[in-house]
């Protein structure tokens, strides 16, 4: 973390710190860097810091308007891409998009897909927005409230890292994701904690070509969240990320 902040700041690589640590700073540069180690002070994550996160060796822009990518969700992507060579015409929705990463990651790697990023936040959205510019994808950004609202046309593969954190759990989780990392993005009441994954479900039902459902998942209710889609389909994966967690589920669709 020392590491890229000095880059983003001073412009070091790792070879720079022994060739220039005699080297002067300039005032502006030092003015910054006590602005930012005052940030750092109040618990603020360094991407939001600095703006940026790197997903998949990839710079993203990131606020606090927008989660701070997880390794998770670049497995979540392989997956994804493994499972599907590249298929013209392909319709794919993220629910959730945040800050593009998911959406922007497929659409490099799948250039002819039609790919629709959706998000309740108009703020999530913008960065999403900017975030395509940076990486020169196009694709189709949507206001949507997923539990209120429906599917915007027929879709092949329907993707979503929902909130799945029940409130009760944030008095166990560290300041830095709980007091700047946004919250709508984050928590569902603890009464209802597969509320998101159970309107999936819902909004799949009426899909005429979808051929998956691909979920990031609470590591504690992949069974109970497994569950909600066995009359929907009896082809279901649970998949566990690089901790050995049951983070990630697959549902395939007769249409696939």
């Amino acid at each position: 973390m020392l590491q890229w902040w000095l880059e983003f700041r001073l412009g070091w690589k790792a070879s720079d710190w022994l060739l220039k640590e005699e080297e002067p700073v300039s005032a502006e540069k030092l003015v910054q860097i006590h602005a930012d180690l005052a940030e750092l002070q109040t618990g603020k994550p360094l991407h939001y810091v600095l703006g940026e996160a790197w997903f998949a060796g990839k710079r993203f822009l990131v606020d606090q308007n927008v989660l701070i990518p997880r390794p998770e969700t670049e497995e979540l992507i392989d997956w994804i891409l493994a499972d599907w060579p590249d298929k013209i015409g392909f319709r794919v929705i993220d629910l959730g998009c945040g800050s593009g990463i998911i959406p922007i990651s497929l659409k490099l790697a799948r250039p002819n897909w039609d790919i629709v990023g959706a998000d309740v936040s108009l703020s999530a959205l913008a960065v999403a927005q900017h975030n395509a510019v940076l990486h020169q994808t196009e694709l189709e950004w949507l206001e949507m409230d997923m539990l209120n609202n429906i599917l915007p046309g027929n879709f092949d593969l329907v993707i979503s890292n929902p909130p799945y954190i029940p409130q009760k759990e944030a008095a166990t989780m560290t300041r830095q994701v709980v007091d700047f990392e946004p919250g709508l993005a984050l928590f569902v009441p603890d009464e209802a904690p597969l509320l998101f994954y159970r309107r999936i479900a819902a909004l799949a039902k009426n899909q005429k070509i979808l051929k998956a459902i691909y979920l990031e998942l609470h590591k504690n209710k992949a069974l109970e969240t497994s569950a909600l889609f066995e009359v929907y389909s009896s082809k279901k994966v649970i998949q566990k990320d690089l901790n050995g967690h049951d983070r990630m589920l697959r549902i395939i669709y007769d249409a696939g």
